[in-house]
Order: structure tokens, then C-alpha cells, then sequence
């Protein structure tokens, strides 16, 4: 067992993310590959990179029946003949037993993901989306406030997108297409049209135009919210310059007010980067702390420790969180290390994802993200397969009884609860 202190190159490209899929320019690779062969293409690339690397050190029997189901899906999945090549954004995540969180990136994935870690600005419409369950379309989650699709007022949360294209006559049906793919059907140059096939409630709505602009996405909101009370939303850890760019000129502002207890939403954050994190933790350490990643060279498990040395410059401020079921990684760290630290922790169980995922670029441009470690707190706890529990459990309305109403805004329990606590503890009643 060997002990180490890891720098910060391994901080800075180790995330904490989940999700997998396979590569269009080694497609024919792929279908001409036997099962049985060892090595050769995209798809001996990946598994040299597993087998090497992975946490969780799959059999060379692992290893087989992973190559087995890749081929044997590639064919039954698609309808195609052996010879031919497998379709783009392929995906496999089911057989990736042994690793739930492993997937690939496509090359145009893997350069999307750089850009927001970056920060880098892009043209489209302003909204964030999920795809259907039929695969028909996607569903409109939010409207990002300032992006074009809000400023056209022709888009609504909760609406359905089943076709996009630059004009009406060339309108593509979003079924079957990938995530990526139709994020490049809805982005583009700047100022051009994009026109959109919508569904709102069970009515087919005539086609909308929206043209393109810069979409400005931030990872951070913020606002005072009473007398020395202020609040921060972090919808993820992932942009390198989160910390020093969104939040530290919060906090500072905060500090010029003289807000001495902050509300940190973390609902609905799947993670990011885990030196990001503790760049945000550093702010608020009162004291030296160790954070341990189980993780595995060739030869045997290594525990890493990290150690975040000195007083945090907000060490002294009353910290409110509120987290959710889908709060998961990185804001688990951030929840459980501030949660030990003594701030209380309100809302629901965490996602409970407990390890460390690698970022490994591959010869055709992609990249395979698999896990490389599992983390624990200093106390030896982990949230894997737990998640972090609530001081106060509390379960926000439309989440116990079902989507909000139409133009009916709902009372934030989850936050109401928090704030009802800072008061409280600065002595306000």
C-alpha cells in the first residue's frame, strides 16, 4: 500500500462525471473485428485502456464478454449487415458491467466538452434539453435567461422539439438522432435562422423561427436575499475558471455587503472537475483537511491524499446547502466536506456517486471516460451508493405531488427551510 500526495495535474484532469457511447471513424473496424481477437482499432484502443487502468481491474473473462457485447449490439441494435459500418454515437453503456460510469465521446462530443470546460462562447438558442423517452424528440427543461430563445418568447419549459432545421422546407425529424447530433442541427453560425418543429400539451404548434446568437451559460446565480444573508447556485463544477471568474467576485460582493451567511444551492448539479472543487472548498476551510481517492496503478491500490492547507477566507460564514436526488459527484464532495465542516445540509438523499472518473483522449479524436478511483471523506465515509444525507429532510412540493401548474409558481420549501435556519443562527427573528 503505498500513501502519496498528488499535484495538481492529477486534480486538474481527473473529473467527476458519468455516461458512456462508440466512434463513427473506426466503424468498419468495428464490424470486421472478430469477438475473439485481442487488440486492433478503436475498439482494442479502449480495452488496452481498461484493462490497464480501470479501478476496478476487469478478468481478462471481463474484458471478452465487454468486446463480445460491443460487436454482438453493433449488429442487433441497427439491423446491418457484418462488413458494414456501425452507426455514429453507438451506444454500449450496458456493457460496461463492471463500470457504470465508463462511456465514450465521439470526436464532436469530446471538443464540445473542452469548450465548456474552457468556457468558450458558442451560437444557438438558449435552451437546455433532455430527449424523450419514445426517442421522438426532446423536451424543453429550461430557457437560459438572456439566450435567444427567450428573448423570441416563441418557446416554453415543458415544450417538445420533433424537428429542426434551417428552413421549413428542410425540417429534420429529431427521432432516433443522438444528443449531439441535434445540438448540431439547433447551433450554428451567428445571427442565421434555425426553425424548430414544437409540440406544446398535445397540440402541433406551425414551425418557429429563432435566429441563432451568442449563448451566454453561466454556472453560477446569485442575489442577497435578505440583510446579511446572501445566495449562490452552482449548476456545476466543470469550467476551470468557475472558481476565480463566477465565484469568488460573488462571495467578495457578498463580503461588501456584509453578508456573513450564504444559502449554496447545489439541486440538480451532476458534478464537474474535481480541482474545481477544491478550489471552491479551499474558501471556506477553516482548517487543514484530508480527502482520500482509493485508486490502482498496475500493480496494486494507492491512497491519495489531498490537503488543503490554511484558513479559508469565508471559513467564518454560516453555510446553508440544499441538495437533491440529482445532486451527484462533485457537489457530494462539496456537500459532505462543508457538511463535516459544520454547515447543515437540507433537502433530499444525494445521487450517491462515490468515484473518480479519467478523461482519456483516443486516436480518432474521442475520448473514453472510465473510472480510475473511488473517494472518501477524512472520517472513511463514502457516498457511494448512499449519497449524502439530509440534516434536514426536506422534499420540495412539486417533487412530492408532481409538476407545477402552469404559470403558478410554487413556495420553495427546500429554500424557505434554509433560510428560516440562517436567520435563526444569526440571531434574527
Amino acid at each position: 500500500m503505498k500513501v502519496l500526495l498528488v499535484g495538481v495535474i492529477f486534480l486538474l484532469y481527473a473529473t467527476l462525471v458519468s455516461g458512456l457511447s462508440l466512434s463513427p471513424r473506426y466503424r468498419s473496424t468495428f464490424a470486421q473485428e472478430a469477438p475473439e481477437k485481442i487488440g486492433g482499432g478503436l475498439l482494442g484502443e479502449i480495452t488496452d485502456l481498461i484493462r490497464t487502468q480501470s479501478f476496478y481491474k476487469p478478468s481478462a473473462e471481463d474484458l471478452k464478454e465487454f468486446r463480445e457485447c460491443v460487436l454482438k449490439k453493433a449488429f442487433e441494435r441497427y439491423e446491418i449487415p457484418k462488413g458494414t459500418g456501425l452507426k455514429e454515437n453507438f451506444v454500449v453503456e450496458s456493457c460496461f458491467k463492471f463500470d457504470r460510469h465508463a462511456r465514450y465521446e465521439t470526436p464532436s462530443e469530446y471538443k464540445e466538452s473542452i469548450r465548456q470546460m474552457r468556457g468558450d462562447p458558442f451560437y444557438g438558442i438558449g435552451i437546455q434539453f433532455s430527449l424523450t423517452q419514445d426517442g421522438s424528440g426532446v423536451f424543453v427543461n429550461d430557457i437560459i435567461p438572456g439566450g435567444p430563445a427567450e428573448k423570441s418568447g416563441v418557446l416554453e419549459e415543458g415544450d417538445i422539439i420533433v424537428a429542426v432545421g434551417e428552413n421549413i422546407n428542410a425540417l429534420e425529424p429529431l427521432s432516433g438522432k443522438s444528443t449531439q447530433e441535434i445540438v448540431n442541427l439547433i447551433r450554428g453560425k451567428k445571427d442565421t435562422p434555425v426553425t424548430l418543429q414544437v409540440i406544446r400539451g398535445n397540440k402541433k404548434l406551425p414551425p418557429v423561427v429563432i435566429v441563432r446568437g451568442e449563448v451566454v451559460t453561466k454556472e453560477v446565480e446569485s442575489r442577497e436575499v435578505e440583510s446579511g444573508i446572501g445566495y449562490i447556485k452552482i449548476t456545476s463544477f466543470q469550467s476551470v475558471p468557475l472558481v476565480t471568474k463566477e465565484v469568488v467576485p460573488v462571495l467578495e460582493e457578498f463580503a461588501r455587503r456584509n453578508i456573513g451567511a450564504i444559502i449554496v444551492d447545489l439541486r440538480r448539479n451532476p458534478g464537474g472537475n474535481l480541482g474545481v472543487t477544491f478550489q471552491f472548498l479551499e474558501l471556506f476551510s477553516p482548517l487543514s483537511f484530508s480527502f482520500l481517492l482509493e485508486g490502482r496503478d498496475r500493480d496494486d491500490k494507492v491512497i491519495f491524499r489531498y490537503g488543503a492547507d490554511g484558513y479559508g477566507k469565508y471559513a467564518d460564514w454560516k453555510i446553508a446547502i440544499l441538495v437533491d436526488e440529482r445532486s451527484a459527484s462533485a457537489s457530494e464532495i462539496v456537500a459532505g466536506v462543508l457538511q463535516r465542516w459544520g454547515a447543515m445540509v437540507f433537502g433530499t438523499e444525494t445521487y450517491g456517486k462515490g468515484s473518480v472518473q479519467t478523461v482519456q483522449s483516443l486516436s480518432d479524436g474521442g475520448a473514453l471516460h472510465f473510472t480510475i478511483a473511488h473517494y472518501y471523506f477524512e472520517d472513511g465515509e463514502t457516498p457511494e451508493g448512499v449519497g449524502i444525507g439530509p440534516d434536514v429532510e426536506v422534499v420540495r412540493e412539486e417533487t412530492a405531488s408532481g409538476a407545477a401548474v402552469k404559470g403558478v409558481k410554487k413556495p420553495d420549501l427546500v429554500f424557505e427551510k434554509a433560510l428560516e435556519y440562517l436567520r435563526e443562527e444569526l440571531g434574527k427573528h
